[in-house]
């Protein structure tokens, strides 16, 4: 093959035009692109877009082709006003054209290269860098195996020097910078020759590649760009050269290019400014200052390419940290959720991990509807990430936002929560293993899970005329399913679950009373092995109520740390109290759970254990026990109990410390209230608050029931305790609860379910059975020698009568048929 020709002469050119179909017909298709990749010394003078980012300015490879034998086209050729310097003294030595089998020759040619591109003429330096770029662009096309044919630094550091010498020539520079960056992109070698030389002579060396960004003549900045873009990618380099940057403040030049259109270029710039602000405060702060953030919230509503996007976006993760606040109120919101349909899946990952940054920020003023409805329909995705981050973002936009709470609520997200946690359920258990804490998979379940239980409880609290609640607990109450799954995670032994289900739970038991019956749901679970075995234990039959008493029970054994899950406890039944037939088998599994603290101490039950252990707990523990008082057999257990009296004098005297803050401080009130009331009731506290407004007859009795303290006591510590069997409430019938848009589903707080038949029988059934103070009229009697000690008489009707006004003073939503079953007997 002849010599490539580096400077072909015009005659030459001129002649070759007539022979342009015979060349054309002579190539075959491998020749073209062989003849394509073979070095040419002018190479570079156009490119075809790869590097400049441009569009091609060349012309075809063959339209200029001057015989068979040679390569030389115009883009390989020398500009016109460098055609006559290979007639120079200083180019007598180096050949027009470089064979690209004689890598030898071309390494001997570059010593006498390296002085010519610091000569004054700026020709002869432009004609040294043509034929250097050109080696270097061979070099970087060449095998890792092969040796480099520029191994020296020294023209490294020449092309850096004659960049700062030759400043005021643009075209000089933008020479330079093409070799620089051929380079710099040679990663066997050519980033080598950048660490040598910069370990040689510092970062300082840089300083006319980082000016250079500032260039808009032939492209200079580009691929000064593309050359700091390599350097900062290589591992060895990327700390200095990004503290040179900030040092140079290169930021600034940096933002006036976020405006250009060219997007493949903008992948460039954004790369190497993430890389300079990222854990660097003082150049975040200033890039915000700069209105940076800005310019990167409008690439990310206009530009369209994926690798853009998601660079910008990721960029944009960062930035958040420093002001959610300001890139809100930017817009940002709205320009990421253009992109929640893009099929790229890294790029929703991103997407969505910017929005969740910034989720927590109140949005009253700003339009989030089309991004809540398409995060609704993410939660389908397959994938554990996107769902995490769906969620996330859900909990957080509607937390203290009743505008979006009602949105969700009208779009289905009450049925999509407990989809999948239902789905959820169903991965953690697909490898038929008991599913650990220690598998970091199954912690990100859990957590969605967590959070899902959270959207849950922010979807039915808010203020109670909001028709949003009532819709709300309605989808939840009203479904079999979405119960179920809620007491399946009651069964959990996981404490971030549980305690997010309580407090879910807890807000669906303060539901009006048609809605609170539904709590009345149980589930039964088989036996692990075959039913028609003899040894088959029974079906277990799991209710809310008695799986509360039991994570209650279980909870005694961790004080202090369960503090704040038996609070959830105790005021989730203190909720159910309100319904007939949830207290009876509160009552009835308490019973069952009695606590023996010793003997010679009467089993407790466990809201008595928690007011006399924890103070903590006191208060709640005693508006429970207020409560369960409305059943006559809790008093006697109380009356049993010396502790539960003395406890309940303290409260009753406000001898206990005061609560720290405002709700401490209700809830201590309200305690000493109700301890005042039970004591009342039992007839060992002040009953002036109940004569007041009442007969003096009645006044006098009270008087004389509270002088029998001793009486009592001793009258409740021979009373036989009635250990009656369990009563299963779940069998009664769940009174039908009307559709949303039923007026009678809107009743009175104080109105009861009772009154349904079944309710009453059996509660009518419960109440014979039980035996109460008032039935000891025998015993009673048998106690009259009391009555000279205490120059006082009460007799058994008189009693009975007393009976029946407390309960009725302090327990008014309680039936009836307590007082007159006292009558009857």
């Amino acid at each position: 093959m002849a010599p490539l020709s580096s400077a072909p002469s015009t005659d030459l050119k001129r002649s070759n035009q007539s022979n342009k179909p015979m060349q054309h017909r002579s190539f075959t298709p491998q020749q073209k692109v062989q003849h394509w990749n073979l070095f040419g010394a002018g190479q570079i003078a156009r490119d075809s877009g790869v590097h400049s980012m441009s569009q091609s300015t060349a012309n075809s490879v063959m339209s200029s082709v001057h015989h068979p034998l040679s390569c030389i086209s115009t883009i390989s050729s020398l500009p016109d006003e460098l055609s006559s310097l290979p007639d120079h003294p200083y180019f007598q030595h180096i050949p027009n054209g470089l064979r690209h089998e004689d890598p030898e020759k071309i390494r001997e040619v570059l010593p006498e290269l390296i002085p010519l591109i610091n000569d004054d003429c700026e020709e002869v330096v432009l004609r040294a860098l043509n034929i250097i770029n050109g080696i270097a662009k061979k070099d970087k096309n060449r095998a890792a195996v092969e040796m480099p044919l520029i191994g020296e630094q020294k023209v490294v550091e020449g092309l850096l020097r004659t960049m700062k010498r030759h400043r005021s020539n643009k075209k000089v520079i933008s020479y330079a910078l093409r070799t620089l960056h051929f380079i710099s992109d040679n990663e066997h070698s050519g980033r080598d020759l950048f660490a040598r030389t910069i370990d040689a002579n510092g970062t300082g060396c840089l300083e006319e590649l980082v000016r250079s960004i500032a260039i808009p003549e032939h492209s200079c900045f580009k691929y000064a760009f593309l050359v700091l873009h390599n350097l900062i990618s290589e591992q060895r380099l990327e700390r200095r050269v990004v503290a040179y940057l900030c040092e140079m403040r290169a930021l600034t030049q940096m933002l006036g290019w976020l405006e250009d259109k060219n997007e493949k270029f903008l992948n460039i710039v954004t790369d190497i400014m993430q890389k300079a602000i990222t854990k660097n405060s003082e150049q975040m702060t200033f890039f915000i200052g700069m209105n940076g953030h800005q310019k990167l919230i409008g690439l990310i509503a206009n530009c369209r390419q994926e690798a853009l996007l998601w660079r910008v976006t990721k960029l944009m993760d960062k930035i958040v940290q420093m002001d959610a606040e300001k890139m809100v109120g930017a817009g940002l919101l709205e320009a990421l959720q253009r992109h929640l349909d893009h099929p790229s899946q890294r790029l929703l990952r991103q997407v969505l991990s910017c929005v969740r940054s910034v989720s927590h920020v109140p949005t009253a003023d700003r339009t989030v509807q089309p991004l809540l409805q398409k995060l609704l329909q993410l939660l389908g995705t397959s994938d554990i990430r996107l769902k995490e981050n769906c969620v996330d973002i859900l909990a957080n936009l509607c937390a203290n936002n009743s505008q979006n709470k009602s949105f969700l609520v009208e779009n289905g997200a009450v049925p999509s929560m407990f989809q999948l946690l239902y789905e959820l359920d169903s991965v953690r258990s697909g490898g038929g293993e008991q599913p650990t804490g220690d598998d970091p998979f199954q912690r990100q379940l859990e957590g969605i899970q967590e959070t899902a239980l959270t959207l849950l409880k922010s979807l039915c609290s808010g203020q109670n005329d909001d028709a949003r609640l009532t819709v709300a607990k309605q989808q939840i109450l009203l479904s079999d399913e979405h119960r179920r799954i809620l007491l399946e995670k009651l069964r959990e032994w996981h404490f971030g679950l549980l305690r997010r289900a309580l407090l879910l739970l807890l807000q669906l038991a303060n539901s009006e009373v048609l809605l609170l019956s539904q709590l009345r749901f149980f589930v039964s679970f088989s036996p692990p092995f075959s039913h028609f075995s003899a040894d088959s234990p029974p079906v277990e039959h799991c209710s809310f109520v008695s799986q509360i008493v039991l994570l209650l029970h279980q909870f005694i054994n961790m004080l202090p740390d369960s503090a704040e899950l038996c609070r959830h406890c105790l005021d989730i039944l203190l909720a159910m109290c309100r319904d007939r037939l949830l207290l009876e088998g509160i009552y009835s599994e308490l019973r069952s759970r009695r606590v023996a603290e010793g003997q010679g101490v009467p089993p407790a039950l466990i809201p008595q254990v928690l007011l006399c252990f924890s103070d903590q707990l006191a208060p709640s523990a005693i508006c429970l026990l207020s409560e369960l008082a409305r059943i006559p057999e809790v008093l006697q257990i109380i009356c049993r109990h010396s502790k539960t009296i003395e406890i309940l004098r303290r409260w009753a005297n406000n001898e206990l410390e005061h609560g720290q803050d405002a709700k401490q401080q209700h809830q201590r009130v309200e305690a000493v209230q109700k301890a005042s009331q039970l004591l009342q009731l039992i007839g060992l506290g002040d009953f002036r608050s109940i004569g007041r407004g009442a007969t003096a007859d009645k006044q006098r009795k009270a008087a004389q029931c509270s002088a029998l303290v001793p009486l009592r006591e001793e009258l409740s510590a021979m009373a036989v305790q009635n250990d009656f069997s369990p009563m299963d409430f779940l069998s009664a019938p769940t009174p039908p609860v009307p559709s949303a848009g039923d007026d009678s589903l809107q009743i009175s707080p104080h109105q009861t379910v009772s009154s349904h038949s079944d309710c009453h029988r059996i509660q009518q059934t419960q109440l014979e059975e039980h035996s109460t103070m008032a039935d000891n009229k025998e015993q009673l009697a048998h106690f009259g020698a009391f009555e000279e000690m205490q120059d006082l008489s009460l007799s058994g009707d008189d009693f009975t009568d007393e009976f029946g006004l407390f309960v009725s003073a302090f327990c008014p939503n309680s039936s009836s048929n307590w007082t007159q079953n006292c009558h009857k007997q």
